[in-house]
């Protein structure tokens, strides 16, 4: 979770994590949410190797009314 770190290290305030792969094992120090658990105050990065996914996952949070601005992506990898 080197994202985690980087993002303590510079002093931000992480509500948790959000993760659909069911088998990740994750360091106990590290909150994973649901989306029940976002406010649509929240501020979300998005970070995944597929494009479809990142759409999949903002319209999930487009739907619990989340502010297009407060939602950042970061496609990453070579897969579409």
């Amino acid at each position: 979770m080197a994202t985690h770190k980087i993002l303590s290290k510079n002093n931000f305030k992480i509500k948790g994590w959000l993760d659909n792969n069911k088998k990740i094992r994750i360091n106990k120090k590290i909150n994973l949410l649901k989306l029940s658990n976002i406010n649509q105050d929240d501020h979300i990065i998005i970070a995944d190797q597929r494009n479809q996914h990142i759409k999949e996952i903002k319209i999930q949070l487009y739907k619990l009314k989340v502010r297009k601005k407060n939602i950042q992506s970061l496609k990453y990898g070579l897969s579409n």
